[in-house]
């Protein structure tokens, strides 16, 4: 029986530009709030987001710790490697963040220092099959990381400035963040790090009275092998017209090797610039079409949080795609959690994978009467192609109440605060 009771949660979703940072508070009949830190990152910041605004969110994420909270940051949960997820704790930014000493962090199974170490995301007591399976696929995330810096030097205007602009962005997405990585390791140390997959149970439990708190996702390749299916025929059916497979095993100072070394670089005959320009436009969707694979196959890396709360649900999916959430739906006491969420944090900032029709349907309330769905999404227009998807965003604006950080001119303490009533 909990003798103090949560009254209300508080999530602040702050505007980064692309990017997700949400600070949820949890407000007790008496006594300081607790806090859970998710996610702490951005790639851009828009027109509404000021100069330096990881430091002076992180300086306002502080104030309401000390000043809500006890001075303590009870969880900090790190979705999963994006830039537009951990970035934030590079720098001053990070330097904040590390110095509150949040008590747990949470990552995804992939992220475990073991497994970055030894190639091995899980204890030994896992079959060596399995055990070999997991190293192949976090050293082929590493490789296609690496890969990424390779890839951001190609991106020029002689794959056409659109894939151009898609590649960069992409790439930089999925540049390593070793100082980010390296901070959150940091951080998980002393045994307040965990590195969860479906069904886990998680210590940020501990850390608020009252609460239970589900972890739906990301499955381990014990659990599925859907996401390394998935990279297997993306790497078959993209890696044939040039010889980027050498490239990711060279490392990430590699760059393709002309086909012609000692040729003379001329302008071609008018009659052939047809050739060319089509040649340069498949390399350019080649190379889009890999950085895409690595892009998807982090995204379903993500950490999918469900905190259940006095009869409310919080559901917190990251960039948790269709292969990650396949898992989760297939789950029949999954399924039942998830039906009739009281606030949904959109997923993958508005893309049209992120909330598969399955799920929509599943935590979907109506739109009308009490108890409409609050959703919550962090997003910014013209940063990401794909996002966010207008069909999707037509639903959320008819059908739910949606709090989105795109209008939000961030960090103010007085912005807009999502709160749902126990």
């Amino acid at each position: 029986m909990v003798t103090n009771p949560v009254v209300a949660v508080e999530v602040r979703a702050y505007n980064v530009g692309f990017g997700d940072c949400l600070l949820v508070l949890f407000e007790y009949a008496s006594g300081p709030k607790r806090a859970v830190l998710i996610d702490f990152g951005s790639t851009g910041r828009s027109s509404k987001s000021p100069e330096k605004a990881m430091e002076k969110i992180a300086t306002e994420i502080q104030k309401i710790v000390q000043e809500q909270c006890g001075g303590v940051l009870h969880g900090l949960v790190a979705t999963h490697r994006h830039k537009d997820h951990i970035g934030g704790f590079i720098g001053t930014a990070g330097q904040i963040i590390e110095a509150l000493q949040p008590k747990v962090v949470t990552q995804p199974w992939t992220e475990h220092p073991d497994a970055a170490k030894d190639a091995k995301a899980a204890p030994s007591e896992e079959p060596k099959s399995i055990r070999a399976m997991r190293g192949n696929y976090l050293r082929s995330l590493e490789q296609m990381r690496g890969f990424c810096v390779a890839a951001l030097g190609q991106a020029n205007n002689r794959v056409g400035v659109v894939n151009a602009s898609k590649i960069r962005f992409l790439a930089d997405t999925n540049l390593p963040n070793k100082e980010a990585v390296d901070r959150l390791q940091r951080m998980a140390k002393a045994g307040k790090g965990e590195f969860v997959r479906a069904g886990a149970k998680s210590k940020l439990e501990g850390q608020l009275p009252g609460v239970k708190v589900h972890v739906l996702g990301p499955p381990d390749l014990t659990q599925t092998d859907s996401i390394l299916k998935q990279k297997s025929s993306d790497k078959d059916e993209f890696w044939q017209f040039l010889e980027f497979w050498s490239l990711l095993q060279a490392g990430s100072n590699a760059v393709p090797a002309p086909v012609f070394a000692k040729a003379k670089t001329v302008r071609p005959p008018r009659t052939a610039q047809w050739f060319v320009n089509r040649a340069n436009r498949q390399y350019g969707n080649q190379l889009l079409s890999i950085v895409r694979i690595l892009d998807k196959a982090l995204n379903n890396t993500s950490v999918i949080l469900l905190f259940e709360v006095g009869g409310k649900k919080l559901l917190f999916s990251g960039d948790a795609q269709l292969e990650n959430w396949m898992y989760a739906l297939s789950q029949p006491e999954y399924r039942e959690l998830v039906q009739g969420v009281d606030l949904y944090k959109v997923g993958h900032h508005g893309s049209g994978n992120a909330t598969p029709k399955s799920l929509w349907k599943l935590i979907h309330q109506g739109p009308d009467g009490e108890g409409k769905l609050k959703t919550v999404l962090s997003t910014m227009k013209g940063k990401h192609h794909e996002v966010p998807q207008p069909l999707l965003m037509d639903a959320l604006q008819a059908e739910t109440e949606l709090t989105n950080t795109e209008g939000v001119r961030s960090p103010a303490l007085s912005a807009p605060v999502v709160r749902i009533q126990i």
